[in-house]
């Protein structure tokens, strides 16, 4: 294993000590930095393998977003951590990598890590395809379509026929009006190359295409339920409130909202 560089965002002392001795006894080549404080946090994420935070802290305002902003900003693993079961549902609307029930035997800490290394694994080959293929793409980028890898080549597809766009492990996962394809890619790598007049993040491993919405319904709490014109429906995170807010003035002429 390679070395991993960790943030622990963390307030508990209790939960902070367990976290760095398992860290340490698991994984020998690891540098640990520690933050108990929101005053800390300035855009650290992008310096850091991944980060650990504890959700069920008491942050002022909207602490817990603009950390979840940063990591999905500069694509840094964020792994949640909290002693309440309920926190899961936080951690999935924030769209962490994974989420950690205090207490978790050395094996569930074990999982992450392997889950970790394997995500900068596929970053680094994921940076080095889109460097490959360059080229090609910003050519065909200019023609609105984007490169998708079918058989021994690339097959291009006009940004016009998707509908949406969702993580799927190591890939991305675009649904079109011609099928579902896996393509190589971050989602913030491709959301750059798509038009930000069109297409909309509303959760951190989803994108949707305004011109492909159905819907949009409210239901409280800041989320949103957004359903697509082939049917499939996506329930939007508290983070996004903004990006749904720009899709609702978007979908106002057709008057398809509630």
């Amino acid at each position: 294993m390679s070395e991993l560089n960790l943030l622990l965002f963390i307030r508990d002392h209790n939960i902070e000590w367990l976290t760095k001795h398992l860290l340490r006894d698991l994984h020998h080549q690891v540098r640990i930095t520690t933050l108990n404080g929101t005053e800390e946090w300035i855009a650290l994420s992008r310096n850091f393998s991944a980060v650990f935070f504890q959700t069920e802290a008491n942050y002022p305002g909207d602490t817990i977003a603009a950390v979840a902003a940063d990591c999905d900003r500069h694509g840094v693993p964020l792994v949640f951590i909290s002693a309440k079961k309920e926190d899961a549902f936080t951690a999935y609307e924030y769209g962490a990598t994974d989420f950690l029930l205090f207490p978790w035997p050395p094996e569930r800490l074990t999982k992450c890590l392997d889950r970790l290394e394997k995500n900068r694994t596929t970053r680094q080959l994921l940076q080095l395809l889109e460097a490959n293929t360059s080229d090609v793409i910003a050519a065909q980028e200019l023609q609105g379509k984007i490169l998708i890898r079918s058989g021994s080549g690339y097959m291009p597809l006009p940004v016009t026929e998707i509908i949406s766009i969702r993580g799927a492990a190591d890939y991305v996962r675009i649904e079109a009006t011609r099928g579902t394809f896996l393509h190589h890619s971050s989602m913030q790598g491709l959301l750059s190359r798509l038009s930000q007049a069109t297409f909309v993040r509303i959760h951190r491993s989803v994108i949707v295409n305004a011109e492909k919405v159905a819907l949009v319904a409210s239901v409280g709490n800041g989320s949103y339920n957004i359903v697509m014109v082939n049917g499939t429906s996506f329930r939007s995170s508290r983070s996004r409130k903004l990006a749904v807010r720009q899709l609702l003035l978007m979908r106002k002429p057709a008057g398809k909202t509630s």
